[in-house]
């Protein structure tokens, strides 16, 4: 989120000759100026949700608000994903959780406004538990317990570098947010449409709920 929500340094304000000069943030919010653009030149300028969704002059709160919304929705879903997923099975909620990951980035893309991208924040933000509890147990559960040490490993040393290589993205590629976001959008939609057409349910899920006779082509499907 510190990437989407920094401020531009530099700021341009149209005078009433039309000719464009320096100002500043205080006098754009104070005056309520329309007319006025960042320096694009800046080299720490990044093209985000500053101008997108009009943060620039927005309290702290509201725009602190945005990022908080999204582990709010971590907290409400973490109440009942969990048990659905051991009521209804581990592939039809990661893959609802797949719809609503896509809605919500798609929903980031296209909103103008901080209000609805708060709430796209709080449909992310329920999709965690699906990704991260259920979606992690689906995957263990096809793995013998003596590789499932070795999995989390990896899991984490391929999960969190994501930060760094935005940063990279932003260094040496674009210093908009949009690829990057589209790019989130395409992998949620192949890995929503793999997990429909090729995984299986869990054994382990089919084993624990007495449905022998899945498991059993689902055993032999592996």
């Amino acid at each position: 989120m510190q990437f989407l929500e920094k401020e531009p340094n530099f700021f341009e304000c149209e005078g009433v000759d039309g000719h464009w000069s320096a100002c500043k943030k205080e006098a754009i919010c104070s005056q309520n100026l329309v007319n006025y653009r960042p320096v694009k030149s800046d080299p720490e300028f990044l093209d985000n949700w500053v101008d997108k969704l009009g943060l620039l002059c927005e309290s702290q709160k509201r725009v602190g608000f945005l990022g908080s919304s999204y582990f709010l929705g971590i907290i409400i879903a973490m109440i009942f994903i969990p048990y659905l997923s051991d009521i209804y099975g581990r592939k039809k909620i990661f893959c609802l959780t797949m719809v609503a990951s896509i809605i919500g980035q798609v929903g980031l893309i296209v909103s103008t406004n901080l209000y609805s991208s708060t709430l796209y924040m709080v449909l992310l933000g329920m999709t965690w538990p699906g990704k991260r509890v259920t979606g992690l147990s689906y995957n263990l559960e096809f793995l013998p317990e003596i590789d499932q040490n070795t999995y989390l490993t990896l899991f984490t040393l391929f999960d969190y570098p994501s930060i760094f290589l935005i940063s990279l993205s932003y260094e040496y590629l674009t210093p908009s947010w949009y690829p990057i976001q589209a790019l989130g959008v395409v992998l949620s939609c192949v890995t929503l449409a793999y997990c429909m057409v090729l995984m299986p349910e869990s054994p382990k899920f089919l084993f624990i709920n007495h449905r022998y006779e899945e498991l059993r082509q689902i055993l032999n499907q592996i």
